[in-house]
């Protein structure tokens, strides 16, 4: 199955500003631990809200873990990603946009 996480480097994600977050996919077995050895491609997609994907939208994992780099876009609001994988279970998570002041 796929684990989604966000890292917002403690601040964060502000519309209209160009900020960047991470997103990683896990892929990990049936009880949450990641797989290191795990090295397919995950495919991230956005099904809700104002970003965008930087880089491509498919990447392989490395040492369990696929990462994206999500950039904000104008609107505030909750984006929703979502990651796939093969016959994998699909990851979800949201990620929480603040307005710019």
């Amino acid at each position: 199955q796929l684990k989604l996480a966000v890292d917002y480097s403690g601040k964060p994600l502000t519309a209209g500003t160009n900020d960047l977050v991470f997103v990683y996919a896990y892929v990990t077995d049936k009880n949450g631990t990641t797989l290191p050895l795990a090295t397919q491609e995950v495919t991230f997609k956005i099904t809700s809200g104002d970003a965008e994907i930087v880089g491509p939208a498919t990447v392989k994992a490395e040492a369990g873990i696929a990462t994206i780099l999500l950039k904000a876009g104008q609107k505030t609001g909750d984006i929703a990603v979502e990651a796939t994988s093969g016959n994998l279970a699909r990851g979800r998570v949201s990620v929480q946009m603040e307005a710019g002041k």
